[in-house]
């Protein structure tokens, strides 16, 4: 597939390669960033907290609760299918004996759906702010953990021709998620 995040990779030095087709939104001006804009961390604000900022169109993960995956449920049911389908090359892989990497057609254990549930709210709060640095999946992982284990003990295994392609299929999985929760 190329690059990998820095949650993918196994050496330092690939945390630093930037695959011109591996990206999930396209980036704008990207040798001609503001100093401190970057792709390797989190923003932070002076409090100390990573998913707070100024700028109207941030939130804080910690206490949107399930509103996160409602609104997710709606972007989802909007993006293309092409965008789709790099979320799943991205999260849903296993390492091969010989070391490469392969795409699975659908996933094999909660720590995949783990991984798509991350670079699906990467993507969205990407989205919301494009000129915010993207969240890191080991901030975001914390917020997914009880949706990926709702998703995985009632829908296991996900299908990938269904995520890229059908609309609802994963939006309607967080959305019954959230109706779960009364």
């Amino acid at each position: 597939m190329g690059g990998m995040c820095s949650s993918c990779s196994d050496s330092p030095s690939s945390t630093k390669y930037r695959g011109g087709g591996d990206r999930l939104l396209p980036e704008n001006n990207r040798k001609g960033r503001r100093p401190g804009e970057t792709n390797e961390s989190d923003q932070e604000d002076p409090s100390g907290n990573p998913t707070m900022n100024a700028t109207p169109q941030s939130f804080n993960l910690e206490t949107m609760g399930d509103s996160l995956f409602e609104d997710l449920a709606r972007f989802l049911k909007t993006l293309p299918p092409k965008s789709k389908q790099h979320i799943w090359e991205h999260g849903v892989k296993i390492k091969t004996p010989d070391g490469k990497k392969e795409v699975c057609n659908s996933t094999r254990d909660k720590e995949q759906i783990n991984r798509l549930l991350c670079d699906c709210v990467i993507v969205y709060v990407k989205y919301l702010d494009r000129n915010r640095a993207p969240l890191s999946t080991k901030k975001v992982k914390p917020h997914v953990e009880q949706v990926a284990m709702f998703i995985h003990g009632k829908y296991h295994p996900l299908q990938r021709d269904k995520f890229e392609n059908d609309k609802t299929y994963f939006a309607a999985m967080l959305e019954d998620y959230v109706q779960s929760k009364g």
